[in-house]
């Protein structure tokens, strides 16, 4: 018990730097093959509500190596086949186009692909150039790579029509109009916010400026709400349906949370009392409740609202903030690293869901929540579903590290050095160097004859980072009464 203690008390030492990993965004690289899967037998999109077709070569073989090239070349017949099946546009069918769109245009793409978002963009070539259309697709691991936004370009390489599909059902529920003279210039926007088939929201602009938004979400013909823009996408004012405490929420927003939470609570009552228990207008309030009572120490409301956010069918696009937010304060404020656990996984499975592959920072978070509450085989898993990956340094660092811990309380001590050894080579500053040595100090503790060397990884650790010294003294302590 004694030695689970101590082994909690090293991986507090650390939290700071994880913490800071968590918001940040580490450099990592979605492997050629998993794109390949996605492109070829695993790809789908989805034509309307009701029918998906596959597209690419479903059951082809896999090339003998993967590479930039041919991702680039799968890509281009994915796109040909959408065109022709979906759009029925005439698509790029002679073989000076096809090389232009591939080097040009699509191989580009594959960096960003592989690095930032898992999307990319096709394009129509009619033989005739007067109109291009572009769609962008998104990879969702259940869905395939399926269509996010539509774009018709003119002759003048100026965009006609945007439209998008947020509700991943395959149609479009927001669309944007533009002059077809003046360069980006809105003239209409009209979106299907509640998923009926009709719009409900209707944006309205003056000589390519926005002066009015009007809602009627539950379309009964009156528009529960009014906001007034000045023509540079500034709010004036709103009327209608929980305006007044929602200006008043604003106002208080960076001077005084209390009163910008109770504002905020008020207005949601409005949306209840006028639309039932789920409304969509909720949602980003009750993240910023979430949000601002975690700046007050209010933790256990921060968990009610939690529970108010996920029950609504309509926050889909809070959700995954929300669980992330919600793991956060389990694990560093309430210490329910059960919850924490629990919270972790589920954010991990809806970021897969979203993005097609595990998020680096959720994992650590993971990894974390399951050495708290003594499960290391479980967070030898979580972290081994990214380890393979392109990491920057720091993101190496911790990953190593962790395995490294994982394992040493699983008593792998082969694997924890060799996993501890790794993330030294990756360490960027002292900070992190000292923290591998002192967890190698604490393992060579626990092998027989191990002292020395022991000693002689606390000393490195306490000479990179003094603050070290006590928690040595106290280490050595009780492993001594234990050994007696």
């Amino acid at each position: 018990m004694v030695k689970v203690q101590l082994r909690r008390k090293i991986n507090l030492v650390f939290i700071v730097s994880i913490y800071f990993f968590l918001f940040a965004t580490p450099a990592y690289s979605l492997p050629l093959n998993y794109l390949w899967e996605f492109l070829d037998t695993a790809s789908m999109v989805q034509l309307d509500q009701a029918h998906r077709s596959y597209f690419g070569f479903k059951d082809s073989p896999a090339p003998n190596s993967y590479n930039r090239e041919t991702i680039a070349y799968r890509i281009h017949n994915f796109c040909h086949q959408y065109y022709r099946k979906k759009l029925k546009e005439p698509a790029s069918l002679y073989r000076p186009q096809i090389e232009d769109l591939i080097w040009n245009f699509y191989l580009p793409q594959i960096r960003d692909l592989q690095t930032k978002k898992p999307n990319f963009i096709c394009q129509s070539t009619p033989l005739e150039l007067k109109r291009k259309t572009f769609v962008e697709f998104q990879l969702d691991t259940k869905l395939g790579f399926y269509p996010i936004e539509w774009k018709v370009v003119n002759q003048s390489n100026k965009v006609e029509v945007r439209q998008a599909n947020m509700n991943k059902n395959g149609v479009p529920d927001t669309f944007i109009y533009f002059d077809k003279i003046k360069p980006n210039c809105i003239t209409k926007k009209i979106v299907d916010s509640n998923q009926s088939g009709n719009p409900d929201i209707n944006y309205i602009y003056n000589n390519c400026k926005l002066v009015r938004v009007e809602e009627d979400y539950d379309e009964d013909g009156v528009k529960e709400k009014i906001c007034y823009y000045n023509g540079e996408e500034q709010l004036i004012n709103c009327k209608g349906l929980g305006a007044v405490n929602q200006a008043m929420a604003e106002k208080y927003e960076n001077n005084n949370k209390s009163k910008f939470i109770y504002y905020l609570n008020k207005a949601n009552e409005e949306y209840y009392q006028k639309f039932g228990n789920s409304p969509r207008h909720v949602c980003g309030n009750l993240l910023n409740i979430m949000k601002s009572e975690f700046e007050l120490g209010l933790y256990e409301q921060v968990s009610m609202n939690y529970e108010l956010l996920l029950q609504n069918s309509n926050c889909n696009k809070e959700k995954l903030d929300a669980i992330v937010f919600h793991a956060f304060t389990n694990l560093y404020k309430l210490k329910d690293y059960k919850q924490a656990a629990i919270n972790y996984r589920e954010a991990n499975k809806t970021y897969v869901e979203e993005n097609g592959w595990d998020s680096v920072e959720l994992s650590l978070g993971l990894a974390l929540a399951y050495l708290k509450i003594d499960e290391p085989k479980k967070c030898i898993v979580a972290l081994n579903r990214i380890k393979g990956r392109m990491l920057n340094y720091e993101g190496s660092y911790m990953v190593h590290y962790y395995l490294g811990s994982c394992h040493l309380d699983a008593g792998d001590y082969k694997d924890a050095f060799d996993h501890l050894k790794r993330s030294q080579a990756f360490a960027e500053n002292d900070v992190q160097m000292a923290q591998s040595y002192l967890k190698l100090g604490v393992l060579y503790r626990y092998l027989d004859g191990g002292e020395k060397q022991s000693d002689e990884y606390f000393n490195s650790a306490i000479e990179l980072n003094p603050t070290h010294e006590n928690f040595v003294k106290e280490f050595k302590k009780r492993k001594t009464f234990l050994a007696e």
